[in-house]
């Protein structure tokens, strides 16, 4: 008896035993940890760059003047028939920094050919109801120096849209510019008179707006539009031609009073130095 009740205490404390050492492996189990991947920090281009374009300027003018036609004289009426002036093709280059992958900012020089423009204007004599128009057709081109800042909105899959603004001056060049009288000298359509080629720097200013396509981590391709204020151009003296078709012809003062360009330019920047690699973290991860 003494045996069966030796050998029922023993199975009791195994069993104590085994379920003591189960409770306690349980209880210092820890929670198995997610697997949290490295973080690739963005990468901040930053560094000078080179800067080209290329494209074309549609042109427009608000207003020519005229002497004659800004003051008639008595008993005159006077008036504009035609203002127009061409496109022009434009070629830039500049140099820039990149401030972060948001901001950056260059200062460009800009060449728009030689482009034509014409003027049609009409005085006529109240009292015999007579008038007479005068033609003025030439040459306009212009360099442009002007800072311009930028802000990259957003990047995504390579592209950049962004938008800025610039201000700086144009020098605007006329050339060749003649007077044409086509009904009021015989025989018609012929030359009166011929201005001197002039220039003048005038405040000018742009809005810009584009994308930029990154071809590799240092070349970036763009395709712009810019709004550009440029001035005028130069008042001119006229020097009439000695002849039986030119009379007594006084000189006169003519002018383009603002030129005002939309330009639709592709380009190109070079970005000097290689953007550092991207920056790899480590989640930090509480452990008990």
């Amino acid at each position: 008896m003494n045996r069966t009740y030796i050998g029922l205490l023993g199975a009791v404390l195994l069993s104590s035993a085994a379920g003591g050492v189960q409770a306690a492996d349980l209880t210092g189990l820890h929670p198995v940890e997610p697997y949290n991947p490295p973080v690739a920090e963005p990468v901040v281009a930053s560094g000078w760059y080179l800067r080209g374009d290329i494209g074309v300027g549609i042109n427009s003018v608000s207003r020519f003047s005229e002497k004659d036609i800004d003051s008639p004289g008595a008993n005159q009426t006077t008036g504009w028939l035609k203002k127009s002036i061409g496109d022009s093709t434009v070629i830039g280059a500049g140099v820039g920094y990149q401030f972060n992958d948001y901001l950056r900012g260059d200062i460009t020089a800009q060449y728009r050919a030689a482009t034509n423009f014409h003027s049609t204007d009409i005085t006529t004599n109240t009292l015999n109801n007579t008038s007479v128009q005068n033609l003025i057709d030439g040459n306009v081109s212009s360099t442009v120096l002007m800072a311009n800042a930028y802000w990259d909105i957003t990047h995504w899959n390579g592209l950049t849209p962004f938008i800025g603004a610039g201000l700086g001056a144009a020098y605007n060049q006329t050339s060749g510019v003649h007077g044409i009288a086509p009904n009021n000298f015989s025989p018609p359509n012929t030359m009166t008179g011929v201005f001197s080629d002039q220039g003048k720097w005038n405040v000018a200013w742009a809005l810009h707006a584009g994308v930029a396509w990154d071809v590799n981590s240092r070349l970036k391709l763009e395709a712009a539009y810019s709004f550009q204020d440029l001035g005028g151009a130069k008042m001119l003296e006229t020097a009439c031609y000695n002849g039986t078709s030119c009379g007594t012809f006084t000189p006169e003062q003519y002018s383009i009073k603002k030129i005002t360009t939309s330009d639709f330019r592709i380009g190109a920047r070079w970005l000097f130095d290689q953007p550092a690699p991207a920056m790899v973290s480590y989640p930090v991860v509480a452990k008990n």
